[in-house]
C-alpha cells in the first residue's frame, strides 16, 4: 500500500494536543510578560515626567562645550519644577506634538479649493 495524497493524515489529532498545552503555556507566558509590563507601566511615565534624569544627545562625548552648557542650564532650570509642573509640561508637550501631527487647513488651501471647486471630479 502506497501513501497517496488522498490518504487521511493524523493532523486533526495533533491539533487537540495543542489545546492540552494551552493551560500550561498561557500561565507561563503571563508570568513572564507581567514583570515587563509592570516595569514599563512605571518607567514610561517616569521617563516622560523626568526627562532631565536620562541621557540626551548633548551628553555624548562628541559634543561642543556650548551644547554641554545648554544642557546643564536646562537641567538646572528643570530641577526647580515640582511634580505638578512637570506633569503639566509633559501634558502640554504631548498636546503640542499631537497638534503638529494633525495640521490645520490653511487659508491658502481653502482659497485654492474654493477657486477650483468646479474642476474637481466627483468620486464614485
Amino acid at each position: 500500500m502506497s501513501e497517496g495524497p488522498d490518504k487521511p493524515t493524523t493532523q486533526p489529532h495533533r491539533r487537540w494536543l495543542l489545546f492540552l498545552l494551552a493551560p500550561i503555556v498561557l500561565p507561563i507566558s503571563i508570568a513572564v510578560m507581567l514583570p515587563f509590563m509592570l516595569v514599563g507601566a512605571i518607567l514610561i511615565p517616569f521617563y516622560i515626567v523626568y526627562p532631565d534624569q536620562h541621557l540626551h544627545p548633548y551628553d555624548l562625548p562628541n559634543v561642543t562645550l556650548r551644547q554641554r552648557e545648554l544642557i546643564a542650564k536646562w537641567r538646572s532650570k528643570y530641577r526647580e519644577k515640582n511634580l505638578p509642573q512637570r506633569v503639566r509640561r509633559a501634558w502640554m508637550k504631548w498636546r503640542r506634538r499631537r497638534r503638529i501631527k494633525e495640521p490645520r487647513e490653511s487659508a491658502i488651501s481653502r482659497n485654492c479649493k474654493a477657486r477650483h471647486a468646479d474642476l474637481q471630479v466627483p468620486r464614485i
